[in-house]
């Protein structure tokens, strides 16, 4: 059995990502079949995933108390070495002084003070092992400067697209450029992804590890929908985020009304609170707010259809929980080709393009045999994705390093 450190991004006390989802089913697996588990966060959090409703090891957090104590004993340190005038303790002290408060208030740093943090964190609180992983690109860095063992990055995004919207986004798409060439070993969440970063930075060694999701909660018959007049659709809300597409679905829902007008089409959209408000005046809906699993697979089954509209994600779970609880489904590619299939599994429209989206739904709303068919399809290899299979080509491609040679190294400057 290994000792395996796997560091995320740190967690809110009530609400998380897909992708953090993600990460503690990865650990909660791998600490299940025997594996000596540590969860971290890069950054100092006081936070524990209670949302989480398995075992996943050893989860390290940082209450407001132990930072106090840092600060408290660093500025002892410091004032000591001060006053026996002791150059190199002093300048050591203060160091530690400065790594102190900053790990205090660390989410309000800069990208690049919040890299140094990261580093002398992690160095503080992470116990040796035989594999690091890091889940996110901004941990490259510090995990190559700060890990032990066998490292490597769990891509789960091709993060220079995410940071368009970020006003240091010029440094952290460097940093998710260099994590793709920084000698970690890569491991991709899908084959969109694995061949994106391939044909971006030549040489680079990935393996797949595609996510999954929990059947004894996503899980449902396709029916016959939307007999009446009212059909419902749900949609995440997108967090604000512009790449989501939730602006574009909001545009492709008015057409759609408009289109069918003797039909009524009901709204729903769960997660935090999307670019629009409910009450916007291009497509109005209604908000469920924040679900937890078990509330959001009832939200599914309770919609006769999902759309999403994202301009690009890497295995988002949404179409595929939606699928498994027996819903078809209206999708854009770039991210969702493992299990959405144009015409097959998912009516697959063009990202970016209302009436392209507003097409594939009117299309699903006025075609029931059709509609009946993918959703169908779907339903059935949505069951091809489970937490069981992945935890084990996870643990197959962390174990088989530690028999391997080295990772290959991506040359600096050979992305374009």
């Amino acid at each position: 059995m290994a000792k395996i450190n796997i560091i995320g991004v740190g967690f809110s006390p009530g609400t998380f990502s897909g992708g953090i989802w993600c990460v503690m089913e990865y650990a909660s697996g791998l600490a299940a079949r025997g594996h000596e588990v540590t969860v971290a966060s890069v950054l100092p959090c006081r936070n524990r995933p209670d949302w989480f409703p398995r075992p996943v090891g050893n989860i390290v957090t940082s209450s407001v108390a132990s930072r106090c104590e840092w600060l408290a004993v660093a500025a002892r340190d410091c004032a000591g070495a001060l006053l026996r005038r002791r150059k190199e303790a002093f300048e050591s002290a203060l160091g530690e002084l400065a790594f102190a408060c900053l790990a205090f208030r660390p989410g309000v740093l800069p990208a690049d003070l919040q890299i140094g943090v990261a580093c002398r964190y992690l160095r503080r609180v992470l116990p040796p092992a035989d594999i690091t992983l890091a889940t996110a690109s901004w941990i490259a860095l510090p995990l190559r400067l700060s890990g032990s063992g066998r490292r490597f990055y769990f891509m789960q995004h091709y993060e220079p697209y995410q940071f368009a919207e970020r006003t240091d986004r010029n440094l952290l798409t460097a940093q998710a450029e260099i994590s793709y060439r920084s000698g970690l070993g890569l491991i991709a969440n899908s084959s969109w992804l694995k061949g994106k970063v391939e044909s971006e930075f030549p040489g680079a060694d990935i393996r797949l590890c595609p996510n999954a999701i929990d059947h004894a909660v996503f899980h449902g018959s396709p029916r016959q929908r939307s007999s009446g007049t009212t059909t419902t659709v749900i949609s995440y809300s997108g967090n604000r985020i512009a790449w989501k597409g939730f602006c574009e679905m909001a545009e492709a829902m008015k057409i759609a009304r408009n289109a069918l007008r003797g039909r009524t089409i009901r709204w729903l959209v769960y997660g935090p609170p999307a670019i629009l408000p409910p009450d916007n005046p291009v497509a109005e809906y209604e908000w469920l707010g924040f679900l937890q699993p078990p509330q959001l697979a009832e939200a599914y089954r309770s919609a006769d259809m999902l759309l999403g509209a994202s301009w690009y994600e890497s295995f988002p779970l949404f179409p595929l929980e939606a699928m498994a609880c027996g819903l078809p489904v209206v999708t854009t590619p770039l991210g969702t080709e493992d299990y959405a299939f144009p015409g097959e599994t998912a009516e697959v429209v063009a990202a970016r393009d209302p009436g392209a989206i507003a097409a594939g739904l009117i299309r699903l709303i006025e075609d029931p045999r059709y509609r009946r068919r993918i959703a169908c399809a779907g339903n059935e290899i949505s069951k091809e994705f489970t937490w069981e299979k992945s935890v084990s080509t996870m643990e197959q491609i962390l174990l088989g390093s530690l028999r391997e040679c080295s990772p290959v190294a991506v040359p600096l400057g050979t992305g374009r």
